[in-house]
């Protein structure tokens, strides 16, 4: 992406709405656990990137949810936390800071894997991500079959499904 452009929205393949953050320039990344994407980011690296998922697409955990992140169960889970000293308690795995803390400072991730990982233009199609995004104030959406950038004016509805006018014609929406 350019830098003159910026993020409007960002669905899955079902119209579903996917959290999004724009930096402000660089790729754009996604953030996948083991089900779907959680996530899209628009950084300058990997390491912006990944501090920008766990700051504002991962949602910190509740106060009540605190114990468990550090291992304690129970109906006294709270009062054990607080009689433990402070170099002994770990987070969880699952579990981690945030690097700027908000609410609890503490967000949960998937145990069974989590990624973030660039968006190239295959990998994007293999997603089904529909991102539409401006440039210099026009509003510009992606074809789902060709994935080129087509301003609004140009798009065809197929299928409740955004193609340019070349899929649409040369037949190749059949995949859309």
């Amino acid at each position: 992406m350019k830098d003159c452009t910026q993020i409007i929205d960002v669905r899955n393949r079902w119209g579903n709405p996917i959290p999004w953050y724009d930096d402000g320039y660089g790729p754009l990344w996604a953030y996948r656990n083991s089900l779907s994407v959680v996530g899209v980011v628009r950084a300058q690296t990997w390491h912006d990137a990944y501090e920008i998922v766990l700051d504002e697409i991962l949602t910190p955990i509740d106060d009540n949810e605190v114990p468990e992140a550090y291992g304690f169960y129970g109906p006294d889970a709270r009062r054990q936390m607080e009689e433990a000293e402070p170099e002994d308690m770990e987070l969880q795995e699952g579990y981690q800071y945030q690097p700027n803390s908000t609410g609890t400072g503490i967000v949960s991730t998937d145990i069974n894997g989590d990624s973030l990982d660039e968006l190239t233009s295959g990998f994007w199609k293999w997603l089904e991500l529909d991102i539409k995004i401006a440039h210099n104030h026009q509003e510009i959406v992606y074809c789902r079959v060709c994935r080129r950038p087509i301003p609004t004016s140009l798009l065809v509805h197929y299928r409740g499904r955004a193609c340019c006018r070349k899929c649409f014609v040369g037949r190749r929406h059949v995949r859309v």
